[in-house]
């Protein structure tokens, strides 16, 4: 089900859009002005808006222009809402980035159309943003994205005064299973291990695949006690799995680098890769299937 956020200052608009909107089973949340669109905003997030041009406490343009400059509304698209007597002001809204617009009185064939038809382009447009930045095979943050998404969690954790810790694991000797067992396995073997660092990882930060057999995990609030908790805790998982179709002693074992901004507070985030980078080295130096702090 589709929810669709109204806003007009109009209660008989709304009832009448509501009515309309809800006949085709989207499910319709409503505002009679700006500040309680941004109270609802901050809630929950629609999948398409309709903004009155017009209301008393702030203009729908403005209130378009907030919405434009905020990373989690910019990407909703909007249906601007306008009376024949606005025509410059919906060219000042399609030219800000509104989707589309409708103008009073309504005509409801008119309304089903274009709310369809701005759905089925947010749709493609997730997919699309999807795809620019996640990996196809893991569905985990793809390279350039997981730097991002890192780079914004440590920004929060030095703000909040918080701990942040990054991990590096690489699948050992991960040439050895695809020549042994074909692509395909190996394929399987990296959508499993995303999937489980998805699944231990993801709410305490942010993970992605950093390239090949490489995945980058940060952990917001962890200390570096913590996270070496964690990802021992990670590396046994992984080298307990049993895979199907193989002998019951195969194993697949993982290397870990390790680095803490307890005793780095200053360093960017490319830095911390490449401190636990060379890290993760020096595990698989050392024997593999193991954890390495760096500067150890």
């Amino acid at each position: 089900m589709n929810e669709i956020l109204l806003v007009d200052d109009s209660e008989l608009s709304l009832k009448v859009l509501q009515a309309t909107l809800e006949q085709e089973g989207h499910k319709v949340i409503t505002a009679s002005n700006c500040q309680d669109a941004l109270r609802l905003l901050a809630l929950t997030t629609p999948r398409l808006i309709m903004l009155d041009i017009v209301m008393p406490d702030c203009s729908g343009l403005k209130l378009l222009e907030t919405l434009q400059a905020d990373e989690k509304t910019v990407h909703i698209p909007v249906i601007m809402v306008t009376s024949r007597s606005e025509a410059d002001d919906v060219k000042t809204a399609l030219e800000a980035g509104a989707f589309d617009y409708i103008r009073k009185p309504y005509s409801e064939i008119e309304v089903v159309a274009r709310v369809h038809s701005a759905l089925r382009i947010a749709d493609y447009q997730e997919r699309l943003l999807y795809l620019s930045t996640h990996d196809g095979l893991t569905g985990l943050y793809n390279h350039v994205t997981i730097l991002n998404k890192l780079s914004q969690v440590l920004e929060d954790t030095h703000s909040q005064k918080k701990p942040f810790a990054l991990l590096m694991l690489d699948l050992d000797n991960f040439k050895s299973v695809n020549d042994s067992y074909g692509h395909q396995f190996g394929d399987h073997v990296l959508q499993r291990t995303g999937q489980l660092i998805y699944e231990h990882f993801s709410k305490y930060g942010a993970t992605g695949r950093y390239g090949g057999e490489e995945f980058c995990i940060g952990l917001k609030n962890y200390n570096q006690q913590m996270a070496l908790r964690a990802a021992e805790a990670f590396r046994k998982l992984v080298a307990g799995l049993s895979w199907p179709g193989k002998p019951a002693d195969y194993r697949i074992s993982t290397s870990i680098g390790l680095v803490s901004s307890e005793n780095s507070p200053s360093e960017s985030i490319e830095q911390l890769v490449h401190r636990a980078d060379k890290a993760l080295y020096q595990a698989k130096q050392s024997g593999r299937n193991q954890v390495c702090l760096a500067g150890d």
